[in-house]
């Protein structure tokens, strides 16, 4: 164990999840068995870190969404104000 009270494969596993967000994808870069963490998630300790490393991705892939947002978002209005600029210039044409 080290001092976060986690070993240093449970370690590579949760930072694996951390950034790819599945059980399975974390659990083969750290080298383990999709039972061994099933093992794992009997500990309390391990269980509150999953728990983080969840928040974490859950929170990655709010950033993305968001930022999605933000560029549909200005794209979308890029074309309402274009489309409103020709209606304005069709009714003063006339």
């Amino acid at each position: 164990m080290n001092k976060n009270g986690v070993t240093k494969q449970q370690e590579e596993f949760l930072k694996a999840y951390a950034s790819r967000g599945t059980i399975r994808a974390a659990a083969m870069a750290a080298g383990v068995e999709r039972v061994t963490v099933n093992i794992w998630r009997k500990d309390q300790v391990f269980r509150d870190k999953f728990e983080l490393a969840k928040d974490d991705f859950r929170e990655q892939l709010e950033e993305i969404a968001f930022q999605r947002l933000k560029e549909q978002t200005s794209k979308y209005n890029a074309s309402i104000t274009s489309g409103i600029k020709k209606i304005r210039l069709n009714v003063l044409t006339h």
